[in-house]
């Protein structure tokens, strides 16, 4: 059974995902991820949201970094 993949800009905060493939992502930024931890298979926690709820803060490898959703939206996970 396969798990259900999402988009990473629908993950709750509080909610561990698995990266499962970069889709719509620009080159540049999907380098700019890889070089910060976040490859495929690496887990994704959400830990929340600017005020307005744009950018997300997201944990991964025991790093915090920002994306934007739209960002987010290219960027399919699967629930762990």
């Amino acid at each position: 059974m396969q798990a259900m993949s999402m988009s990473l800009r629908n993950v709750k905060r509080g909610q561990t995902v698995q990266v499962a493939r970069f889709n719509g992502v620009s080159d540049g930024l999907r380098h700019r991820l890889l070089e910060l931890g976040m490859t495929c298979g690496s887990r994704v926690t959400v830990c929340g949201e600017a005020p307005l709820g744009d950018p997300i803060v997201l944990e991964v490898k025991g790093c915090r970094l920002a994306l934007r959703k739209k960002e987010a939206e290219g960027i399919e996970v699967t629930p762990v």
